[in-house]
């Protein structure tokens, strides 16, 4: 069955949550929220087995720039699509600084192409994928 797409109305979005259990489906050990120790950040998945962080950025809470313009100001994050930008890509860095390895997936992929977009991803750590 396809996903069923959820308002962010916990920690989790739907979203996240429907990645989640598919990757879990192979990866058993892997982790919703995961702590990284010494840094304030809750990433969405993180697979010990392969030591990557999945991150699924929501188009409208990551500014996705093929549908936000860099200059638009995003009200409920209180700044533009560009300084959103920047501060993932710096909070990206610190997480591989960390020493994990980092897979960003938009929300327009996964409505494009739920599994093949989570697959092409996987495949890239995971030969036998």
């Amino acid at each position: 069955a396809l996903p069923i797409w959820q308002s962010r109305t916990n920690p989790f979005s739907g979203l996240e949550l429907e990645v989640f259990k598919y990757i879990k489906e192979t990866y058993s050990e892997a982790k919703s929220q995961f702590t990284i120790v010494g840094l304030p950040y809750l990433p969405d998945i993180y697979m010990p087995e392969l030591n990557l962080i999945i991150e699924i950025y929501g188009d409208y809470f990551h500014c996705n720039p093929k549908y936000w313009p860099a200059d638009k100001f995003n009200q409920t994050l209180q700044m533009t699509g560009s300084e959103k930008l920047e501060k993932d890509k710096k909070r990206i860095e610190e997480i591989i600084k960390a020493g994990y390895q980092v897979e960003i997936i938009w929300e327009m992929q996964l409505r494009e192409d739920f599994y093949g977009s989570i697959n092409k991803v996987l495949k890239k750590y995971n030969e036998n994928y």
